[in-house]
């Protein structure tokens, strides 16, 4: 194999040893495919053939063939149509340790697509996959990001994909966020994703290539949990004073504050449970990332509360017109909601010295 991998040869002989190599290694997606998952023997086999191949793949012309190979692995991984059906290849129903091996074969691709990316987010959005290879996932890409084989925001798009679309229950359960290993895998995975964005250079660029995402994505209004995260990538790469546009300030200002009355409608009173390495209470958990925001833009922070307090004046003048007992029920809710928002915030030294600037929106 070494001899077949060399390059500058005019040897006759290993060309037609190269070009016979190229055809077969383009084959091997298909023969993956086509053992699924009832051969594991054969399958791991050829996917350790593959990484080997990978590994010592220099000559220009296997080169290509490795790079080319990911467009029939897609198949192995998901095929997906937008806005259509996502089918599952066998890759999910692997071992563990085919997985990981098949994983690092892509490591060795020169340079990564987005179709092959998307592939790779939907099976890590997949409930089948183990978080573990989930996070391995995330590794290899973050190396091949370092090694230059995926655009920047082919990269960040992975992520922010990744972040708001993996799926928690919107309810807490009785065991609370200890017990949740959902709500457990996607904070651990922020943490590990704010990691590598912090690792990417400069945050002011970074920030201007995820800012419209984000605030995209937060106005869809995905679960708490999601937009937890989204805010927390927005916090990594921005700075005091912020950095972001005034479109954007002025569309999270009517997104954090819903998103802050969500929390204390979502997230259950401090009961005991607490989040590990976070010694405070799991709705201020939530709110951080909004306290960080509010004091690199005080503006945002006036736009909340003016928010807020159209909310509380709506309901006011709905229970003065309305008898209906439903409606007024509701009312009575989102007066109280926006009471224990505000008490949230104002929890906090730092934010509540930036509250009473504005303490006329709080009083209208």
């Amino acid at each position: 194999m070494e001899g077949m991998h060399s390059t500058g040869t005019s040897n006759p002989q290993y060309i037609v040893l190269q070009e016979a190599l190229c055809a077969w290694t383009g084959d091997i997606p298909r023969l993956l495919i086509q053992l699924g998952d009832n051969h594991l023997a054969c399958s791991q086999a050829l996917i350790r053939l593959l990484h080997r191949i990978g590994q010592r793949a220099w000559n220009p012309a296997l080169v290509c063939m490795y790079n080319n190979m990911q467009q029939s692995l897609q198949d192995f991984y998901c095929t997906y149509q937008e806005g259509g059906p996502i089918c599952f290849g066998p890759f999910l129903k692997l071992p563990r340790e085919s997985q990981v091996l098949a994983l690092c074969s892509i490591y060795y691709v020169s340079h990564l697509d987005l179709p092959i990316l998307k592939s790779l987010v939907y099976c890590c959005l997949s409930d089948g996959l183990d978080s573990y290879v989930l996070f391995w996932i995330i590794d290899v890409l973050q190396l091949a990001y370092e090694r230059g084989c995926i655009e920047i925001g082919d990269y960040l798009s992975f992520f922010i994909t990744l972040v708001s679309r993996f799926k928690v229950s919107p309810e807490f359960g009785s065991s609370g966020f200890k017990g949740d290993p959902l709500r457990q895998t996607l904070k651990s995975m922020t943490d590990k994703i704010y990691s590598c964005i912090q690792q990417m250079g400069d945050k002011a660029i970074v920030l201007r290539l995820i800012e419209r995402l984000i605030v995209d994505q937060i106005s869809q209004k995905p679960s708490v949990d999601n937009r937890c995260s989204l805010l927390r990538m927005i916090v990594s790469v921005d700075s005091k004073p912020t950095l972001l546009s005034e479109q954007s300030i002025a569309t999270l200002g009517l997104h954090l504050s819903e998103y802050l009355i969500d929390v204390v409608q979502c997230v259950p009173e401090d009961d005991g449970q607490r989040i590990p390495s976070f010694p405070f209470s799991l709705r201020r958990y939530y709110a951080v990332p909004c306290f960080f925001m509010l004091d690199r833009c005080h503006e945002l922070m006036n736009l909340v509360l003016k928010k807020m307090g159209s909310v509380i004046y709506d309901s006011s003048v709905l229970l003065k017109s309305n008898k209906c007992c439903q409606d007024v029920r509701n009312c009575l809710n989102k007066v109280n909601a926006v009471t224990s928002a505000l008490s949230l915030l104002h929890g906090d030294p730092q934010i509540r010295r930036i509250m009473s600037l504005y303490k006329k929106n709080i009083d209208n």
